[in-house]
């Protein structure tokens, strides 16, 4: 066997090299790293090749996605409590990266779009699954989400501190909160905090409202159409996401089903977030995440593939 590079060097008694190295022949006696991670923990990029031993309720996450990374899975204990392997963008925030199979007792299982694998509380000690990230989304685009309301025209289904929250693609989380103008609620824009009694009209800012960005109207008056204007005004303003989540034009405050289009300002993965209705906000019929941060085509993320493997029926899973 022969190895070719022209970078390299020795230390304390080890050959290093700087760069890609060719090998000629058979590479022997390579072991692989066995690596037991603690629950919560996100599981290294260094680690990557290792055989990842998960024994009972251990709870682990994926690193961001780059191509190449390979991990195996292994459950070392019969039974107990369930293990999850959660697919990210960033290590930390899931997204629905994972595409694959799984073969169990009696069938063969495809699934794609999914965020978490599990080792369910039927596991065996030895089942196991090979996981490989084929991408990083390098040609993603921006997630949107669409606002529905049913009636522009309409003036109540909404109320004093209703409030919801938005997540931008780099994980900025902001939450708008209605405040009543006409009751000396502050105007939209304004930082609600707690420990000022901010007021929103009626009543001040409480621990649920502290943070919020206000959206600044007359509940009963201000017609629905107007209250989503509102909503984007706060949005775009300073103290909101401020230019890293776009909305398309103002709606008219008439009659009928009204839209509004949200759109992530930075593409990727990242942007493919959850919204939240935290409190009331009925006007809205429909409320989406933000999806479709992936390929330009939109035909998903699947930046892992896995193939799994349990001697139990309902051992392993994905969702």
């Amino acid at each position: 066997m022969g190895v070719l590079s022209n970078d390299h060097q020795l230390a304390s008694g080890h050959q290093y090299f700087d760069n890609n190295v060719q090998v000629e022949g058979t590479l022997l006696g390579r072991k692989k790293e066995v690596y037991t991670p603690a629950t919560g923990e996100t599981i290294p990029a260094n680690k990557s090749g290792a055989v990842i031993v998960l024994s009972n309720n251990i709870a682990v996450k994926l690193p961001a996605p780059a191509a190449g990374l390979n991990y195996k899975f292994v459950n070392n204990a019969d039974d107990g409590t369930a293990n999850t392997i959660t697919s990210t963008v960033d290590g930390t925030r899931a997204a629905n990266l994972l595409s694959g199979i799984i073969q169990d007792g009696n069938s063969i299982q495809r699934a794609q779009d999914d965020d978490v694998i599990t080792f369910t509380g039927t596991k065996h000690e030895g089942d196991y699954i090979d996981i490989t990230c084929v991408g990083a989304g390098s040609s993603a685009v921006a997630a949107t989400m669409t606002m529905y309301i049913g009636n522009g025209d309409a003036v109540n289904e909404y109320a004093e501190k209703d409030k919801l929250t938005l997540i931008s693609t780099d994980g900025t989380s902001k939450s708008y909160c209605i405040t009543d103008t006409s009751n000396g609620g502050v105007a939209t824009g304004t930082i609600l905090v707690d420990a000022d009694n901010t007021d929103t009209g009626t009543g001040t800012a409480g621990a649920s409202e502290d943070g919020c960005i206000a959206v600044g109207v007359i509940p009963g008056t201000t017609k629905q159409g107007a209250v989503l204007n509102a909503l984007k005004d706060a949005v775009e303003h300073a103290n909101g996401h401020n230019g890293k989540i776009t909305m398309g034009a103002d709606v008219e405050s008439t009659a009928g089903a009204k839209t509004m289009v949200f759109t992530q300002a930075e593409a990727g993965l990242g942007g493919n977030t959850v919204v939240t209705i935290d409190t009331g906000f009925s006007m809205f019929d429909t409320v989406e995440d933000f999806t479709e941060g992936s390929t330009a085509s939109g035909g998903g993320d699947f930046q892992w593939h896995y193939n799994g493997v349990s001697s139990d029926n309902s051992g392993l899973s994905a969702g």
